[in-house]
């Protein structure tokens, strides 16, 4: 309900798994009321986490106030907006399958992009401009603003913003559009570009350098992104893949005393 309230498609809509890899929940299809009767027939006490309870937050106000009126107009509803969910969450798995068997050039190739229901374009371009609304993204889609070869031109050349401090590393907070290295190692000016055949990083945690193309791999970077996918350069190395890895070369330690901050602006 949250997702649909905030505008959000198949993917935000679908229901959580029961399993992914070795992760399973065996309680997904459990009601609260079911768990805490079972709980009390063990004479045991649930932990209760005090935030769940807070108006403050818009999921809580949805729990406390809203599922209780739609209860009211019809005590079948959560099941039905599970089933829902679990419907929703299986076409999202099939549209994703669908997304990876599309050729690399799929979002540079207008012609090809056309020829895609709309379902796997809104995909394509989600997947470029991961913070568009969907209005944004619909404009995209249709060309009423710059065509999906030229909103991938867009995306794939951000800024980086640069900024150099003095600060203790260990407040350090890790984000996928943001890069933390040590300043006095980095060779300025930066510089944005994007894979050519033969790239090499010696990434985070590697002791030697590695092929590009099986960095972006291991990272599960899907194949139409790697082209466009920008990388930091310091003139001597790779020095940052947003969302990626940054260079082990150049990582702040407890030695560091100068923090180089980077962030990707794809506004």
């Amino acid at each position: 309900l949250l997702h649909l309230l905030r505008g959000s498609g198949s993917k935000g809509l679908g229901a959580m798994r029961r399993r992914e890899g070795d992760l399973a929940r065996p309680l997904l299809d459990s009601s609260r009321a079911d768990i805490e009767a079972y709980l009390a027939q063990l004479h045991l006490t649930p932990i209760r986490d005090p935030t769940n309870d807070d108006p403050r937050f818009t999921r809580n106000r949805l729990r406390q106030q809203l599922m209780p009126a739609i209860d009211a107009f019809d005590p079948a509803a959560h099941n039905l907006l599970a089933r829902t969910a679990d419907i929703l969450g299986e076409e999202d798995r099939f549209i994703e399958a669908q997304l990876a068997n599309l050729p690399d050039d799929i979002a540079t190739n207008r012609e090809a992009f056309a020829r895609l229901p709309p379902a796997l374009q809104r995909r394509v371009i989600r997947r470029l401009v991961p913070d568009a609304g969907f209005l944004e993204v619909e404009r995209l889609r249709r060309g009423d603003s710059p065509k999906p070869s030229e909103a991938a031109a867009t995306s794939s050349r951000p800024q980086v913003s640069v900024k150099i401090c003095v600060c203790d590393p260990a407040t350090f907070k890790a984000r996928d559009q943001v890069g933390h290295l040590d300043a006095d190692l980095v060779r300025l000016p930066l510089v944005v570009g994007h894979r050519k055949p033969g790239d090499r990083m010696r990434a985070l945690g590697l002791q030697q350098a590695k092929k590009l193309q099986d960095i972006l791999v291991d990272a599960h970077v899907p194949r139409h992104l790697r082209d466009t996918l920008p990388l930091v350069s310091d003139g001597e190395e790779i020095v940052w893949i947003p969302g990626v890895t940054i260079a082990e070369t150049k990582r702040v330690t407890p030695a560091t005393r100068r923090q180089l901050h980077l962030e990707i602006d794809r506004s």
